[in-house]
């Protein structure tokens, strides 16, 4: 499979604010400038609110709010989104994310 790498906003951030050293940010920075970026909208935070509230009722605990965010905003473009994050999954049990 061959797609093209897109990021949103709270991916760009948790990227770039998780490096320690200067170059490495510089570097990393550039790369990502290369990449697809998802606008978010509204909607798609209101999206995100109602995945948070819909898995609290189920007692589904979602660690980050940002995860919510990034869920609503994978559906709202009909991407896939890469992960290795627990709460992904478990959005992905409720909601049609698709995830790898």
């Amino acid at each position: 499979m061959e797609e093209d790498i897109c990021i949103c906003g709270p991916v760009l951030t948790e990227v770039l604010q998780g490096l320690r050293q200067d170059d490495q940010y510089r570097k990393l920075k550039g790369i990502m400038q290369s990449f697809d970026y998802l606008e978010t909208s509204r909607a798609v935070y209101q999206h995100a609110a109602h995945i948070y509230r819909e898995l609290r009722v189920k007692g589904v605990a979602i660690r980050s709010t940002i995860d919510c965010i990034i869920a609503a905003t994978a559906n709202a473009h009909d991407v896939y989104l890469v992960h290795h994050d627990r709460d992904f999954d478990a959005i992905a049990k409720y909601f049609p994310l698709r995830v790898l």
